[in-house]
């Protein structure tokens, strides 16, 4: 993860670096790049726009007879160059006593604990006030604006040292992850707190190990909280069975293991588990030097390099340590599931370890930092080849560069992150932000289009960029079938293939376009060129029964440019996470189509994300990954009557609102509803308060999808609750939608948004299975606006969902 914070209460860490637990001074190849700039700061985030956010303590008011004075963190906005685009607070953190004490107007939040960039390019900020020290919650949006703030002493909870971390959420909300010492009766618990963009508090769950069945004392104990690529989020920390933090007191590494739960998007615990079973890497000679024997806490967490699991950072014991008193830094990896792919120890200082993913020399690198404390206490950063080969190589997973800060003052290594135009970017203890130079001379702060991958038997085609900000590319080509526009792969058409020509290809980032004229002709005409394999089109999500067998041809997916040509091995390998129990996969490369099956009997019922990667013998080092879903019904029963939404049970004095359902095919079924939930297959939700409380709520559209069939019921809130108008609003005023043109023909929809004059207005399309497959933003409305939203593929019943701060409504498209 890229750590967005320095807690200047969490000094438990810090502790132990000076109690024993450093090896003697190694000398480092100096190859990762040299300072760029330092300025002053004590937390760290990169916003979605890929500039770098910090702190610093600022005085606004001097001591006086009348007042002790009073101060507070200010926030400043850099450019990767160091440049300074805004400066905002200190920022009020609550009223004390109406502002009545003598010389304080207002307490301030003077001291930020936590910060994290939010997805709708703004910054959530969790930090202590002046006067009480109570916890307040706000969030700077991407305008630099301070619209909310909510001292709410978060919920009860109090004490020192206990706030691990924040992570912005896919919503433009975020997570509030800490442990709470007070819970140890026997249990010490990790508390997880959901936030949406406006800053109310969605859920709270509280999450340990084991989770039941135990009476003796035991600690849970967070450090680190990440998005999970196939939704929910990863919490990873260590555990004991003492029930004791590790402290000055208490600094022992040892008895304390490694922890990893994975959450849904509700906080559900999904799974968790001890890293303990460590696989040793070896050869034909034995175990490989660097293996790990047992893996201690971990400290940080970002996403693998290939995107489908996960890297963790911490301390971990090498297969020698026959007293298990030598811990050192270590880094794993484990996979959508939890399962671990690979370990190696680093042989860095064992300290407090940051990681994240950098792209150097045309490769993907893990930067992980820590602190050398050799000379007093300085930042060191190590960059480790990422590339995954095949699960538990060990081989990949190999030391790059090693590189130690030594500046004028001390400063331990306290979080790192990637800036916008690539370059490493740390915080260190002794109030320094640390920019590095860009490490990758190719690297482009732009978004710039390469020559595409592309298969002439096939006609598989893949859009491949540089540079960039990180945030969602669209794309757009003639000719090339794709389902949304947000995919990188598509099909070229066989009237193109059979006619080629020189096609423009464009891509979109954060409103700047770069093009690349593709020329389809010139890429068959000669002898065909070896490349990684390709995938072709996404996978379909797949639906079975308890008992019922499954023989699906996931190799059909997955094509191999390297057919054919001379000289280049076609020789599969394939892997899959996140099979259901009984399912396995099986078969034998075949010409052009490797003839792999997914096989097998599922033993339990549930709905399974799976990834299946490939890889060529030609091209090691490029697998690619399809991501899917199969949904195991309870039993294999004869279907029914269609699936229908009926009214549903609220509770109009406390928000309590529950789906129901009629008929359906006995599988999953998930809920939705803007102002309610996401999609959760649980039926039990609340309403939001602002929804329950406004005056003017507009009707709700209640989704639920199974088996890949979406249905649709319109709720009135106001009806069910009898509530009236407090003032007759006048016919035509408000949000209103006008669809030009329903059923739709062509390639896209038009609609026409008006009575919102200056408002912003979100529009997302929503095609029959329930994804969001396009979404347009009007950051200020006209009196009327004309929106085109493109269908893709898509087909049959769309739902438009437009939102604004006040109103909510729903269109109905039918596309035939």
């Amino acid at each position: 993860m890229e750590k967005s914070y320095l807690q200047a209460m969490k000094g438990i860490w810090r502790a132990l670096l000076g109690i024993g637990l450093v090896h003697g001074q190694v000398t480092w190849a100096q190859l990762i790049p040299d300072v760029q700039w330092t300025r002053p700061g004590s937390t760290l985030a990169v916003t979605t726009d890929g500039n770098i956010v910090t702190t610093d303590f600022v005085s606004i008011a001097p001591p006086s007879p009348t007042s002790p004075g009073q101060g507070g963190d200010r926030f400043t906005k850099y450019s990767p160059q160091g440049d300074i685009i805004w400066q905002k607070g200190p920022f009020k953190g609550g009223f004390y006593l109406g502002g009545r004490i003598n010389g304080y107007d207002y307490e301030t939040i003077a001291k930020v604990l936590l910060t994290a960039p939010t997805t709708d390019g703004g910054l959530a900020i969790m930090g202590k006030t002046s006067l009480r020290s109570a916890n307040v919650i706000t969030k700077i949006f991407a305008d630099g604006s301070v619209r909310r703030w909510e001292d709410s002493d978060l919920i009860g909870y109090s004490g020192e040292g206990i706030f691990e971390d924040m992570v912005g959420t896919p919503d433009g909300g975020f997570l509030l992850v800490f442990t709470n010492p007070q819970y140890q009766v026997p249990t010490t618990k990790v508390v997880v707190i959901k936030y949406d963009a406006g800053g109310s508090r969605s859920w709270t769950k509280e999450v340990a190990y084991p989770t039941s069945g135990t009476t003796e004392p035991s600690l849970t104990k967070a450090e680190a909280v990440i998005n999970a690529p196939d939704g929910g989020y990863l919490i990873v920390g260590y555990y004991n069975t003492t029930g004791n933090l590790i402290s000055e007191a208490n600094p022992s590494l040892i008895g304390n293991t490694g922890w990893a739960a994975k959450l849904d998007t509700d906080g559900n615990v999904v799974w968790q588990k001890l890293l303990t079973d460590v696989p040793v890497n070896t050869n034909s000679n034995g175990p490989l030097p660097n293996s790990v024997s047992q893996i201690l806490p971990v400290t940080d967490v970002t996403l693998a390099a290939d995107g489908i699991g996960y890297a963790l950072v911490g301390f971990g014991l090498p297969l020698s340590s026959a007293s298990v008193s030598e811990p050192t830094t270590a880094i794993l990896e484990l996979g959508l599931t939890g399962s671990i792919r690979r370990a190696r120890l680093l042989n860095t200082p064992p300290t407090e370890s940051f990681i994240t993913i950098i792209n150097r020399d045309g490769g993907l690198f893990y930067a992980v930092g820590n602190t050398n404390r050799q000379n007093g206490a300085d930042p060191h950063v190590v960059t480790v080849l990422a590339a995954q080969v095949a699960p538990n190589n060990p081989v990949a997973l190999s030391v790059n560069d090693r590189r130690t800060f030594d500046g004028p003052t001390d400063g331990s290594l306290q979080g790192i992150s990637k800036a916008g135009d690539g370059g490493i970017v740390f915080v260190s203890s002794n109030n320094q932000i640390t920019k590095l130079k860009k490490s990758d001379p190719s690297y482009s702060t732009g978004l710039t289009l390469t020559p595409p991958t592309y298969n002439c038997q096939t006609g598989s085609i893949t859009f491949n960029t540089v540079g960039g900000d990180n945030t969602t590319i669209t794309y757009s080509a003639p000719g090339i079938t794709r389902s949304a526009l947000t995919d990188n792969f598509g099909v070229v058409e066989q009237g193109l293939r059979n006619d080629p020509k020189v096609i423009t290809i464009t891509a979109t980032q954060s409103g700047a376009t770069s093009s690349y004229n593709f020329d389809l002709k010139a890429a068959c005409s000669s002898a065909p060129s070896p490349g990684p394999p390709v995938l072709n089109g996404p996978v379909p999500d797949q639906s079975v029964a308890v008992g019922q067998s499954i023989n699906f041809p996931i190799g059909s997916y997955f094509s191999d440019p390297t057919t054919n040509v001379p000289g280049y091995s076609s020789n599969w390998s394939f892997w899959a996470s996140g099979l259901p129990n009984g399912l396995s996969l099986s078969g034998q490369q075949a010409p052009n189509v490797p003839n792999i099956f997914i096989v097998g009997n599922s033993s339990a019922s549930g709905v399974y994300t799976v990834t299946v990667t490939a890889r060529t013998a030609a091209f090691p080092n490029n697998p690619v990954s399809a991501t899917f879903r199969i949904t195991v019904s309870p039993t294999n029963l004869p279907t029914g009557d269609a699936l229908t939404l009926l009214a549903p049970s609220y509770d109009c004095a406390s928000g309590a609102f529950t789906f129901r359902t009629s008929g359906g095919d006995g599988s999953l079924i998930e809920f939705q509803a803007i102002g309610i939930t996401a999609w959760t297959s649980n039926p039990n939700q609340f309403v939001d308060k602002e929804s329950r409380t406004v005056d003017d709520v507009q009707p709700f559209t209640l989704m639920a999808r199974q088996s890949g069939k979406m249905v649709t019921y319109t709720w009135n809130l106001k009806a069910a609750c009898g509530r009236a108008r407090v003032a007759t609003k006048e016919s035509g005023s408000g949000l209103q939608v006008r669809v030009l043109g329903n059923p739709v023909v062509g390639q896209a929809a038009e609609l026409e948004i008006m009575g919102v004059t200056g408002q912003k207005v979100q529009l997302t399309l929503i095609d029959g299975q329930g994804r969001s497959i396009y979404q347009h933003i009007i950051s200020q409305s006209g009196a009327m606006e004309r929106v085109t939203m493109p269908l893709g593929r898509s087909s049959g019943l769309l739902v438009v969902q437009i939102n604004t701060a006040q109103e909510r409504k729903a269109v109905k498209l039918l596309r035939p």
